[in-house]
Formats: structure tokens, C-alpha cells, sequence
């Protein structure tokens, strides 16, 4: 009966930090998942920044200095309270890719020279303080 204690004893002081271990190590996966759909959901923001009249006769324009602050405060406002302390935002970038001139596009003379690319870059700290890099991106087009 005592020996039977003993493995009962021994075996719950092996289990037990395992099974602390692995809840936490759940409970970050968790965290990285929603931090990670948190930076996607933010970059779109940055679509009420663009030019309707311009789009509405086939250019594409973004206000950079006002996308980025749309970004900015729509990552910083909606943060959840889970991620607080957890999830920072690093960097809001905006950048043109050029466009190669296409005859035969739909707009012909009018094609757009180039579209913007948006990047966005957060940090994840798990339990253990390490930083994870999280960077999405979203690029507008006119096809």
C-alpha cells in the first residue's frame, strides 16, 4: 500500500509540470493565432484612405500619411484585452511596386504606373519573453 503511495506520488510530481507546461504552451498558440488575425484584420483599414473619385475613373491613390494613422489607431483601438502587453505593433509601412506598361490593358493610356503595397509588422511575446515576428502585407490592384 505505502510503495503504491509512492508511484502515485512520484508520478503526480512528473505529470503535474508537464501538464502545466503544455496548457501554457496551448494558451501561447492560442495567443499567436489571434495576434495573427488581429494584424490581417488591421491593414484593412486602409481602405477608406483611397481616392473614390480617383478609383472611379480607373487610378488607384492612396493617402499615405492617413492610411498609415487608419492602421495605426485601428491596431492600437481594437486590440484585445487577451493580447494586451502581449502583441506590439512595430512598423506601418507603404510602398509602391511599379507596373509594367501593358498595350492590351483595359485602360490602355490610363493603366496605373503603380500600386500600392501595404506592410504591416507586430511582435508576439510568448510566456518565456521570446518575440515572435509577425508581418503581413496587402496589395491593391486595378485588373
Amino acid at each position: 500500500m505505502a510503495a503504491l503511495v509512492v508511484i502515485v506520488f512520484c508520478t503526480a510530481l512528473i505529470l503535474l509540470p508537464l501538464g502545466v507546461s503544455g496548457v501554457g504552451f496551448l494558451s501561447d498558440l492560442v495567443l499567436l493565432q489571434r495576434s495573427k488575425q488581429h494584424v490581417k484584420t488591421s491593414i484593412y483599414a486602409a481602405g477608406v484612405c483611397l481616392s473614390a473619385d480617383l478609383l472611379s475613373v480607373g487610378k488607384l491613390e492612396l493617402d499615405i500619411p492617413l492610411a498609415t494613422s487608419k492602421i495605426r489607431k485601428e491596431f492600437l483601438d481594437r486590440l484585445p484585452a487577451m493580447l494586451a502587453g502581449r502583441l506590439t505593433l512595430i512598423a506601418v509601412e507603404i510602398v509602391f511596386r511599379p507596373v509594367v506598361y501593358d498595350p492590351s490593358h483595359w485602360q490602355g493610356e490610363n493603366q496605373p504606373k503603380r500600386l500600392p503595397i501595404i506592410r504591416i509588422r507586430a511582435a508576439f511575446w510568448d510566456r518565456f519573453g521570446q518575440r515572435i515576428l509577425l508581418e503581413d502585407s496587402l496589395e491593391y490592384l486595378i485588373d
